[in-house]
């Protein structure tokens, strides 16, 4: 009877175990589908910040190698900037749906490499799903997406260090057949960002340094793909270095110097990027300073003991594999945190000099997140050896209730799944910006909108309606308003009111106000403004119509491109209208310019109207 119960109590252990396990595992792929699915809700279809460059400058979609291998920001970056061009010749720069196939392929990327690596390293399933569940803090809110198109670029190189460690350790893939790919992987991590190139040279000297330590059956492809990453880290890093040295001349912006080393500003601003990247509370920065520096102690115990047992003979290959993923990260990531914290330590407001308000500053924008990669695997390691050390069934069914339970503490504590108060906040943020890009086109004053870029939009928004970009159609037909002389159009009917040509129609009376007029079927007024060199360069026309009718009809502006002799449905414009529209507004284009001849049928059917008035503009020039 003993017997029975102990092995039913095993039993229901074992299936605790495989339940939990199930759970963690789900819980990065819930906030993946989450942050996917609160950008498709959220999102808004309008560039931000450094998206705006390539409309001010007209690069979309350029791939000429000119253009790629031009140093933006202070990095080359010719794999993202191509990536930019085919997401505007496939996508028309769709910010929505760009954000989401970069983060659906970036984030899928991470947490599918990710767990490829803990199969290699961690046999136990249960310390694998745990470690798996802690990628989740990759997934948080406010990291690459949301805000500009690009930022993404910063993750490329991550998903080539993963590919690359994978590629290595993983014996499914011959060493003949990794070789290429990683050298081809080694470039596009350094040609997409500046962090990317400094990281591949670090996993590759940690990979040859690496194979003398260590001893395994792994040691000759450590050294192989050490060697491969050479040549790309050394031609990508002298080629970003030059953009720092030859191009920066040592500066990130004039008005904030680099941070160094020696100075304690530098530290404090870099340990915030850790803090941040495990989550803790900004507000409370004493008590997540101390916890970085308890967390930064661990991972310095832990590498220590994991090569010290990886020079022993009988270690086996899984533990040398999960030495050289750890100590790959720590180098990696490091790399990018001084690189980071030497160009942006200074870049903060003048009234932040205490230390701990430092720190509090190295919590805001997404440098955090390399460092989000290494939890899982401390979380391996830290577990690895608890449950070496109290290896019974109730000892592991404590650890993986205690685990489960501060995981869905965390969530609920923290703002880690809230990724649809993240994206509404950006959205606002965004119509915000619309609105004030409407109200300055409706005024023809300069776009000037600090809620989407710094500077004056005209150029970049011409580009953007020229050339079809999708958010120009957030405001592609937004009138100039009625009655404003900067420009003045070049035809207003209230100053032209004895000239009007009526068909099928009659004028009942007419004063400086309005004009009332009785329509019959099919009434129109024929319109010339006597500006004919002016339209024929116009390849965007603006027709603004003050009415009032009686009820419910269809107006119509017919008109005629250069080379037309006659009007045609074709080149025409309706509009459904009430009696309380007010203002209706037509907007025609044409690549060759317009001839000096449009029809307006106000309605289509016998009623009274009045006619306030109507006005003509040029919104764009031919450009030649």
């Amino acid at each position: 009877m003993h017997q029975q119960q102990t092995a039913l109590d095993s039993n229901t252990r074992a299936k605790l175990i495989v339940f939990l396990s199930y759970l963690l595992i789900a819980l990065p792929i819930l906030s993946l589908i989450l942050n996917l699915t609160s950008w498709l809700r959220f999102g808004i279809d309008m560039p931000l910040m450094d998206d705006w460059r390539q409309y001010r400058n007209n690069t979309m979609g350029d791939i000429d190698p000119s253009y790629l291998f031009k140093s933006v920001n202070d990095t080359l970056s010719p794999v993202g900037l191509f990536l930019d061009a085919m997401a505007f010749k496939f996508l028309d720069g769709n910010t929505v749906a760009y954000q989401f196939i970069s983060m659906l392929i970036i984030l899928g990327s991470l947490l599918l490499l990710q767990w490829k690596l803990l199969k290699i390293c961690v046999k136990n399933i249960f310390v694998r799903a745990c470690a798996f569940s802690t990628t989740i803090l990759m997934l948080q809110p406010d990291t690459y997406w949301g805000w500009s198109n690009l930022a993404y670029h910063q993750a490329i190189p991550l998903v080539c260090i993963l590919a690359c460690l994978y590629l290595t350790l993983s014996e499914r893939w011959p060493v003949k057949k990794t070789t290429p790919l990683i050298i081809t992987i080694g470039f596009i991590s350094g040609l997409s960002y500046i962090s990317g190139a400094f990281a591949i040279l670090g996993l590759s000297l940690t990979f040859i340094i690496a194979q003398i330590f260590i001893v395994s059956s792994n040691q000759r492809r450590l050294l192989a793909s050490g060697l491969s990453l050479l040549v790309p880290a050394i031609v990508t890093t002298c080629a970003q270095l030059w953009v720092i040295v030859g191009v920066q001349h040592g500066t990130h912006r004039a008005d904030a110097p680099m941070a160094y080393p020696w100075e304690s500003d530098f530290w404090f601003f870099l340990l915030g990027k850790i803090a941040r990247s495990l989550m803790l509370p900004v507000n409370h920065p004493l008590f997540s300073f101390s916890m970085t520096l308890i967390a930064l102690a661990i991972v310095v115990i832990s590498v220590v003991i994991l090569i010290k047992q990886c020079r022993l003979k009988n270690q086996s290959s899984a533990n040398a594999a999960l030495t050289t993923i750890v100590s790959s990260l720590i180098v990696t990531i490091s790399v990018y945190l001084i690189l980071i914290a030497a160009g942006r330590t200074n870049l903060r407001p003048e009234n932040i000099t205490a230390l701990l308000d430092i720190f509090s500053f190295g919590f805001y924008r997404f440098h955090f997140y390399w460092v989000t990669l290494l939890w899982p695997w401390m979380t391996a390691v830290i577990l690895i050896w608890l449950l070496r050390a109290k290896p019974s069934g109730i000892a592991k069914n404590t650890i993986a209730l205690i685990f489960t339970a501060l995981m869905l503490s965390g969530i609920k504590y923290t703002n880690i799944l809230d990724h649809k108060d993240f994206y509404l906040a950006t959205m606002h943020s965004r119509l915000d910006g619309i609105q004030c890009l409407q109200n300055k086109i409706q005024a023809n004053e300069n776009l000037l909108c600090k809620q989407l870029e710094l500077s004056d939009l005209n150029k970049a928004v011409a580009n953007g309606k020229r050339t079809g970009a999708s958010f120009s159609r957030n405001f592609f037909y937004i009138p100039i308003a009625l009655e404003t002389n900067t420009p003045a159009p070049l035809y207003r009917l209230s100053e032209h009111i004895n000239e009007i040509q009526l068909a099928n129609a009659q004028r009942i009376n007419s004063s400086s106000n309005e004009i009332k007029i009785r329509t019959d079927i099919d009434p129109n007024l024929l319109i010339r403004t006597g500006k004919a060199s002016q339209l024929l360069n116009c390849r965007s026309l603006e027709v603004n119509v003050k009415i009032n009718i009686m009820g419910n009809d269809l107006s119509q502006l017919f008109f005629l491109a250069n080379g037309e002799s006659s009007f045609t449905e074709a080149n025409s414009k309706t509009i459904p209208i009430s009696h309380n529209d007010g203002v209706i507004s037509f907007s025609m284009t044409s690549e060759n310019g317009f001839l000096d001849t449009l029809r307006f049928d106000p309605v289509t059917s016998p009623q009274m109207l009045s006619l306030s008035d109507l006005e003509v503009r040029c919104r764009e020039n031919i450009t030649y």
